[in-house]
């Protein structure tokens, strides 16, 4: 070969690779992401086809049978048992469909052919049509995503359609160790016209809601699927929820709406598989932050303006999720330093002038407006606020009952692992047990354990300062022991804030103590005849 022929060799492969790259990169970001499955080994339905949509969120599955979406996996995330999510499959006798009882018309059994599939304006379209004309257009969005669009078109079929009945069947899918608290977090939401949102959870509930409907939820602890209507409402809504005595699932919810048709006949609704993680809930509807359990009136309003925004903030800081517990409790314990600091001055001051208290109850029992005063000008002398450690309790109580809603419902706590705890958002089974014990249940929590001991240790603290030995610092002992039962089954975060602030508390009651100077005190009241008439 000559000098000519290496020039063309080289010309002739470097054109090959270029070509061979932007036509890679054109397969890449046009070729939609659709194939389809035939189930062979079942003979009932050998002729059922599955067209399979997903992108790096989520992946959906559409049966050739009624056209509907049966199976649904959020993708990126795992379920207790390191199985994929899927959130609806029709294994578990899911469904979805559209009637009309007047003319007999019913998609659940008509079968859909695939009429185009298509790559435009960065979504994967699938069109479906049946033998009697009607269209299913399925949309997914190709770039970050949670929502499937499917637009029904009923113009060619040749009945008079003015409604149609549109019929779902929830089985809601076990996906968290805890089963207990995911069924109570279970429930159905929906918003109204007047964009109120309302709950139902009751189990073997069957009722009607006469209300125009936006959008239903069929909302688990930290998933849900949601079903909303563009342009339009649901209508005539007959909503069954039914609990399910099966360990893999938690609740039967069953959904049967009216919609209006307008004069095109087309339906367009948008179905939703997600986390409940509120910033993608808000992108989707401002009012779909409801359906997360963050308490009532200023429990709430402290979790949304307060621990969920400061939390999100350390989250940036990629720390261990127990780390950032901690920091959470120190900010907040610092922050109310001031009002703690006076509360535990008080009660300090209480334990020093406990012996001339004494002593004015024994002059001044029978005069209790005389006994009054000189309580009064005992605590002005040795500088106590009566009212002084009932602030920072106050204050207080509001914050421990917000962290109650918000360790349990934080998405990002999930799976969370920290020290021995493998997830923050669940209970710590460190002993596990064969059996079920009354009022502690068939393990025994570490973190909770820890938190109970803690508060034992705090309340003889406290008693040992005061000098109590009456009745309560028996009740002050027993509390831990009824919050062990009860928190036994709680979040392991839960237990590790509550961890946490009492080993915070105790300390600075201690400092707080240490800086005291009783001496100094005494000798002010000494300087006062607090017997004299």
């Amino acid at each position: 070969m000559n000098k000519n022929n290496y020039i063309g060799l080289l010309l002739i492969t470097t054109i090959i690779f270029v070509f061979s790259f932007f036509m890679k990169e054109k397969d890449i970001n046009h070729v939609p992401i659709i194939y389809d499955e035939v189930i062979s080994n079942d003979t009932k339905n050998s002729n059922i086809r599955y067209y399979v949509l997903e992108n790096e969120y989520i992946k959906i599955k559409i049966s050739s049978l009624g056209g509907k979406i049966c199976y649904s996996e959020i993708k990126n995330y795992k379920n207790w048992q390191n199985n994929p999510t899927i959130i609806f499959e029709e294994n578990y006798k899911n469904s979805f469909y559209i009637k009309n009882d007047t003319y007999n018309f019913n998609t659940k059994n008509l079968v859909f052919n695939i009429k185009e599939c298509y790559f435009q304006d960065n979504n994967y379209i699938l069109k479906l049509i049946s033998d009697s004309d009607i269209e299913y257009i399925y949309t997914i969005e190709n770039k970050n995503s949670y929502h499937v669009d499917l637009d029904i078109n009923l113009e060619n079929i040749n009945i008079d359609l003015e409604d149609v009945n549109i019929n779902l069947q929830y089985n809601l899918i076990r996906q968290e160790k805890d089963i207990y608290n995911e069924k109570l977090y279970t429930k159905l939401y929906y918003k109204n016209s007047s964009n109120i949102v309302s709950s139902k959870d009751e189990s073997n509930l069957d009722i009607s809601i006469n209300d125009q409907l936006h959008w239903i939820s069929f909302k688990q602890n930290f998933f849900t699927s949601i079903i909303e209507i563009k342009n339009q409402f649901f209508s005539k809504n007959k909503f069954k929820i039914i609990d399910c005595n099966n360990d893999n699932l938690l609740k039967n919810i069953l959904v049967s709406s009216d919609i209006k048709l307008n004069s095109s006949k087309n339906i367009s609704l948008k179905f939703y598989f997600c986390p409940c993680q509120l910033s993608i809930l808000q992108n989707i509807d401002k009012n779909l932050d409801k359906i997360i359990e963050l308490g009532w009136g200023p429990l709430k309003s402290i979790n949304l303006l307060l621990l969920i925004p400061f939390f999100n903030l350390l989250e940036k800081t990629n720390l261990n999720y127990g780390i950032i517990i901690l920091i959470m409790t120190l900010a907040i314990k610092i922050g109310l330093f001031p009002l703690t600091y006076g509360s535990y001055m008080s009660n300090v001051k209480m334990k020093i002038i406990k012996p001339e208290i004494d002593l004015l109850k024994r002059k001044f029992g029978d005069n209790p407006y005389k006994l009054q005063q000189k309580y009064m000008n005992l605590y002005r002398i040795a500088g106590i606020n009566p009212l002084g450690g009932c602030l920072a309790i106050v204050i207080q109580i509001p914050i421990l009952l917000s962290f109650f809603y918000f360790f349990p419902s934080s998405f990002e706590l999930r799976q969370k692992s920290f020290l021995w705890v493998s997830d923050l958002s669940s209970y710590d089974n460190f002993i596990n047990f064969n059996y079920t014990i009354p009022f502690i249940g068939d393990h025994i929590s570490l973190m909770c354990l820890l938190m109970t001991l803690s508060t034992i240790l705090y309340t003889y603290s406290i008693n040992q300062n005061n000098k109590t030995y009456d009745n309560m610092q028996y009740i002050g002992y027993l509390m831990p022991f009824l919050f062990f039962g009860f928190l036994n089954h709680y979040s392991a975060g839960l237990n590790y804030y509550y961890l946490c602030s009492n080993i915070i508390t105790f300390l600075q009651q201690k400092i707080i103590s240490k800086i005291i100077d009783e001496e100094y005190i005494k000798s002010r009241i000494k300087k006062y005849d607090i017997l004299k008439n």
